[in-house]
Formats: C-alpha cells, sequence, structure tokens
C-alpha cells in the first residue's frame, strides 16, 4: 500500500467520525488519536479563543501514552502573552517550528513557555471561523523533532479543516454569541470594579464600574496601564505580594485586602479588594469595591464613641467636683446661720459668722453662673451686652477686690499689683464690661489657687495689628503669677471643660474645671483670643484679646460711677412687684437706707391696678419675672401702656441678660438684675435711673 493511499484511509477514517449524529468530542478525541499516531506526535491539542477575556483555552488534547511521564499542555494562557503565535495564526495556513532555538527574538516568550513544558518542536494550524481565528490545532514533540513530507502536512491540514467545520456546525454562531454576552454581562455587571491583568499587571480588560471608580476611559486603561501606577505607593509591595500569592496559592489569598488607589483626578480613595487567577494562567481577574465613605464614616464613629466615653468620665468627674464645692459654700452658709442663734453671742463673734456667710453665698452664686453660663453658651443663648464704661476705674476695682478674696482664703503673704499703660487714665472701652470681669475672675481666682506665695500681676496694653489689609486695634490682658505652672503637653487642656490638670496627692486644689474653659468661651464670645505661656515651677501668663475702638477722652462734666452720689431718695416713691416675702423683705432692707417710699405689690394684677391709682407718684418699678395673676412681662406692657416711660427694672432669677440685650423684651424693661441681688447693684441703678442733676 502506498503511502497516498494510506494517507487517504486516514482522511476517510477521520471524516467518517463527523458524520451523522455524532459525539463531538469523542469525534475530535478519535481525530486527534489518527493524527497522534500517523504523524508520530506527543500532543495533538485544539485551543479555543475568547476574544471577550483575550485568553485562549484549550479544549481537547491527545496525549501519546507511549511516552513516559508526559503532561498536559498549558490550560491556558493571555492571548497578550502569545502575540507572536497569534500574529503568525492570523497572517498563515500553517506554523512549522522545526526547532525551538530558530524562534525569532519577538517570540522570547512563547519559546521560555514551550521550553518549560520540554517541547522540541510544534506545528500549529489556524481554526478560523468567516475568516476570524477562533482557535489553533497542534502537534507538539518533546525530543525528536518533526519530520514530515509535504502530503503529510496538507493530510492534516484538510483533517484540521473537518474538524472545524464540525465545530462550526455543532457549536453555532448563536450559541457563541450569547455565551460571550453572557461572559460580558457578568463582567459588567458584578456591582464592582473588576479588571483581568497579566503577570506585569498591565489591564487588558476593565468593565464600567472601574471607569466610574478610577475616572479613566477603557481605551486609556486596556493594554496601556498597570495596575500597580494606579496603587499608592505605599501599597505597591504589599499588591505585588497579593498578585504573587493569586497566581502560586491560590487558596491562601485574603478574602479582602484593603489598599488606597488613586483616580485620575489624583484623589486617593480606598477600597477592598479581592481577585483569583483565571484559569490556571499568569493572568488574574481581580474586583474592587470602594470604602472611602465607609472608612470616614467608621472613623467619625470612632471619634464620637471616644468623645462620648471621654465626656462621660469627665461629666462624671465634674459632678463629683461640683457636689463637693456646693456643699463646700452650703456647709459655711447652713453651720454659721445656725451658730448665728446661739444666745448670748458676742458681736465679734456674729460679725465673723456673718462675714463667713457672706462668703459662702458668694461662691455658691459664682459656681451656679459659671455652669448657667456654660450651658447657655452651648445652646448659642448667651449674647454679649456691649456697653461704654471707664477700664481703668473697673480694673481698680477688681485689684481692691481680690486683695479682700486672698485674705479670706488663707493667701495674705500673695501680692496682687495692677500694671497699666501711662496716660490712659480716662480710657473707655466699649465692649460687655460683666463679661470681661467674668474672664479676669477666672483667670486671677485660677492664678491665686495655684499660687501660695510670691506675686500675681495682671494689666493690659493696646496692640496694633494688620487684618484683611486694614489696621486694627486690640486689648491685650495679662495675668501673670509666679505659682506651680503648667506643662508644656498641657497648655491646650487647661481650656477645656471639667479637666483639671493638677490634683496632687498632698495637696488638693479645689475646683470644678469649669473656669478656664468658661474663661475661653467667654474670649471667643466677645471675638477674642486667649492662650498662656508656662513651664513647670515657673509660674503661668494667660493672655487674651479683645477688639478695642479707638479710646475716647471723658470729659470732667460727665458724672462717672467713681463720683460722689446721694443716697437720700426721700423724695421717690418705689413700686415692688414681688410674691415672695423673703424675696421683698430683703429688698426693702436694702432700700431702708435711701429714705424712699415703697408700694409692694403681691402678683402681677395687683402691681397694675396699684400703677393705675398712683401713676403719677411712682418714680421707679422693680418687677419680678414670675408672679401670680400675670407675670412681670404682661404686667409691665400693661403698666407702660398706663405711662409709657416709667423706669421698670426686671428682677430675675432666670439668666435673662441675653434676651434682653437681643431686644425681645426691650419694650417690657428698662434694665435687669438677677438673683441673689447685690446690694451694690441696686444701688447704681437707682442712680441710674432717678439721679437729675
Amino acid at each position: 500500500m502506498t503511502k497516498t493511499t494510506e494517507l487517504h484511509k486516514i482522511l476517510a477514517r477521520i471524516s467518517s467520525h463527523f458524520i451523522g449524529d455524532f459525539v463531538l468530542d469523542d469525534a475530535i478525541r478519535k481525530s486527534f488519536q489518527e493524527l497522534g499516531l500517523m504523524t508520530g506526535a506527543d500532543r495533538v491539542y485544539l485551543y479555543r479563543i475568547h476574544h471577550k477575556a483575550k485568553l485562549a483555552h484549550i479544549t481537547h488534547e491527545w496525549l501519546n501514552s507511549a511516552v513516559p511521564d508526559i503532561t498536559h499542555s498549558t490550560t491556558s494562557f493571555a492571548l497578550s502573552d502569545f502575540s507572536w503565535l497569534i500574529a503568525e495564526l492570523n497572517a498563515r495556513d500553517i506554523i512549522l517550528v522545526g526547532d525551538l532555538k530558530d524562534l525569532p527574538a519577538k517570540a522570547s516568550f512563547e519559546k521560555n513557555t514551550l521550553h518549560e513544558q520540554k517541547i522540541r518542536s510544534f506545528i500549529a494550524f489556524p481554526l478560523k471561523i468567516k475568516k476570524k481565528l477562533e482557535g489553533f490545532f497542534g502537534l507538539e514533540y518533546l525530543e525528536d523533532p518533526f519530520d514530515l513530507p509535504s502530503e503529510t502536512l496538507e493530510t492534516i491540514r484538510i483533517a484540521t479543516d473537518i474538524i472545524g467545520f464540525s465545530l462550526e456546525r455543532k457549536m453555532s454562531e448563536t450559541s457563541l454569541r450569547k455565551t460571550e454576552k453572557l461572559y460580558e454581562n457578568i463582567f459588567e455587571n458584578t456591582g464592582a470594579a473588576t479588571i483581568t491583568i497579566r503577570a506585569d499587571t498591565g489591564i487588558t480588560m476593565v468593565n464600567s464600574e472601574f471607569e466610574r471608580l478610577f475616572g479613566y476611559r477603557r481605551k486609556v486603561v486596556e493594554g496601556k496601564m498597570r495596575l500597580i501606577d494606579l496603587v499608592r505607593e505605599k501599597d505597591q509591595p504589599i499588591l505585588r505580594r497579593y498578585h504573587h500569592l493569586m497566581m502560586s496559592n491560590p487558596d491562601a489569598v485574603p478574602r479582602n485586602y484593603e489598599f488606597e488607589y488613586i483616580t485620575s483626578k489624583g484623589e486617593i480613595r480606598s477600597a477592598y479588594m479581592t481577585g483569583s487567577s483565571l484559569l490556571d494562567t499568569k493572568n488574574c481577574v481581580i474586583s474592587f469595591i470602594d470604602v472611602t465613605e465607609f472608612k470616614e464614616t467608621e472613623r467619625q464613629l470612632i471619634i464620637a464613641r471616644d468623645r462620648a466615653e471621654e465626656s462621660d468620665r469627665l461629666k462624671s468627674a465634674f459632678l463629683a467636683n461640683v457636689s463637693h464645692e456646693i456643699r463646700t459654700p452650703l456647709n459655711a452658709i447652713t453651720g454659721f446661720s445656725a451658730l448665728l442663734s446661739t444666745p448670748n453671742l458676742h458681736l465679734d463673734k456674729k460679725e465673723k459668722y456673718i462675714k463667713q456667710i457672706l462668703n459662702g453665698s458668694n461662691e455658691l452664686v459664682n459656681l451656679i453662673d459659671n455652669v448657667l453660663d456654660i450651658s447657655r453658651i452651648e445652646s448659642g443663648s448667651l449674647k454679649p451686652k456691649i456697653t461704654e464704661f471707664l477700664l481703668n476705674i473697673k480694673l481698680e476695682e477688681t485689684l481692691d477686690f481680690y486683695n479682700d478674696y486672698k485674705l479670706h482664703h488663707a493667701k495674705e503673704n500673695l501680692d496682687i499689683r495692677l500694671k497699666i499703660p501711662k496716660d490712659t487714665e480716662k480710657l473707655m472701652v466699649k465692649t460687655d464690661k460683666i463679661r470681661l470681669q467674668q474672664i479676669l475672675a477666672n483667670i486671677l481666682e485660677n492664678a491665686i489657687k495655684f499660687t501660695s506665695s510670691g506675686s500675681i500681676e495682671f494689666g493690659y496694653s493696646i496692640i496694633s495689628e494688620k487684618e484683611n489689609g486694614s489696621d486694627r486695634q486690640s486689648l491685650l490682658f495679662f495675668v501673670k503669677d509666679s505659682g506651680i505652672g503648667i506643662a508644656k503637653k498641657d497648655r491646650e487642656k487647661v481650656f477645656k471643660r471639667f479637666i483639671k490638670i493638677v490634683d496632687k496627692d498632698d495637696y488638693l486644689y479645689r475646683g470644678t474645671g469649669l473656669g478656664l474653659a468658661l474663661a475661653r468661651d467667654l474670649v471667643h464670645l466677645l471675638d477674642g483670643e486667649i492662650w498662656v505661656e508656662s513651664s513647670l515651677g515657673k509660674g503661668s501668663t494667660f493672655y487674651f484679646t479683645i477688639p478695642y475702638e479707638a479710646p475716647v477722652k471723658v470729659k470732667s462734666s460727665v458724672k462717672t460711677p467713681g463720683d460722689k452720689t446721694r443716697r437720700d431718695w426721700s423724695d421717690k416713691t418705689i413700686m415692688v412687684a414681688e410674691d415672695t416675702e423673703s424675696n421683698y423683705l430683703y429688698i426693702e432692707e436694702i432700700l431702708s437706707g435711701t429714705n424712699a417710699r415703697l408700694i409692694r405689690a403681691r402678683n402681677g394684677l395687683e402691681a397694675i391696678e396699684l400703677f393705675r391709682s398712683n401713676k403719677d407718684g411712682i418714680d421707679l418699678v422693680f418687677m419680678d419675672i414670675l408672679m401670680p395673676e400675670y407675670d412681670g412681662f404682661e404686667a409691665s406692657r400693661k403698666i407702660r401702656k398706663i405711662r409709657k416711660n416709667i423706669p421698670v427694672i426686671a428682677q430675675t432669677a432666670f439668666t435673662f441678660e441675653g434676651e434682653l440685650s437681643d431686644g425681645l423684651y426691650a419694650g417690657c424693661f428698662n434694665d435687669y438684675i438677677l438673683k441673689p441681688f447685690n446690694i451694690k447693684a441696686i444701688h447704681e441703678l437707682l442712680e441710674k435711673y432717678l439721679f437729675t442733676e
């Protein structure tokens, strides 16, 4: 039998496998066996191309059982890795490589891969459907190179054409399109940014979610960019290790790996990455889920939790401190009040007890005021009440007060001094006098508390500074002490609420931890800044600023609080609207030295009727806010309808000055006084509204 006849018989047998109702896989397997035995090949195989995934994967293979320890071919490979082979298959009908050493330099990847599989030579035939490369057939030789005559090669080509035609017939284009569409839909609609990458992390394919997250168009990324270049530099080594692990040991790959990536706009965002190797190749499919907003929410929740825990701890400490601070003056008030009733009490002791009661009362009022002011600042209801006053006179009053204050707190050896600039005797300032006094009081009391001996000096200077291109003047106040000092790390903490920096085992420093925090809030309320310079053991200097307008010289003819004023109001009539007996008796005692005539109303309705019957004889009204029948607001409105210009002073236990300065009740009252009443404050109000030249 001639060689040609034998080849014709082999073609006939191969053709018969694909006639009738055949099973495609069996037909191909039998055909590959025929070709392998005919050509002496060690392997015969078919690779199909998946164009969307840019992969070629093996679908059928025959191995020569006569070859010991022969292994299967590579399951799949990226088309970009075998670019020379794919180009040759598109251009030629047959590829003959008699020896791997003959491959050109551009086929180095193919050469290395085939060499690793111990392949000596190979033959490849393209599988084309409608002129499109859909795969290829291959025959490989491991030891001896192939030596086939042309008619044998032609027989192989015809056989592969028969197999290709059968494939086309069995797997219709519709089925292929549906499969590709399915893969495409899965890839596009995973809900995550998904890409495929090569061994060098070069990106071969991306989906629309990747475009959205990273901000790059597909045509800019696919085949042109590497994933490693889109990851922050600090995460690149970890990404490389993650990628290597996916290729070498997929089961050990972490479920989620967090990293930071860089968008096309340079924005740094966070994402979770998960991936796997693609069909046993050096290519991987990777998906990303952006977690930037989640991470920020998580961070804010942690901060909020920490703040809540810290706030809870500080407020618990604050409540304990407040309890102690309230009970201390209450103990003096109740204790010495009880001692006043001792029979035959000596006058000196009585005066001593009264002094202790007054000191305890003032201390308690200051504590309550601080707590209420902190609450009002938090709610935004505290507003500054701006007035003009002589600054130096106010500071001198403060000096006198704290020279008495130090004696009550066993600090007799403490030297408190006031330092004021030259030529400022008549310096008029425009700010909230009460709040400025509070700021100085809190800082001075803090200085006295932490200075056992030595000196405290306070004062101010006028400074100029540039702001938005224009000159601005401010008053720079200071309080300098020679006390225990503050560590550098604690300088900012001293202005935080409820925090007490110093509580030594051998000495307990009283306080609620609110004084300096309130001072800071009040300085900010007045549009200023506050800070401290200090070091341990070397004392502290607190500074704060408030805005200052150009000074105005006060004419000598203008009456000032320092002028002598009369206290005889025997020609004046004052109506006191007060339903609480003890409060009225206290006001009555305060006003007894003025010789003014008093009329009392026990509720709002009685106040209106009494005023109506004495409308021309009453010179001033003290009006309680909370009363039966009519409250102070309504009673004042009705009284003003009777006589519009009558001075009405609100007396209240509410923190009312913010509402008054806002003008909410400006039509009701001329001024106000807070409970507990201060004798000096009441006399100043009388002088303000009853005094005439």
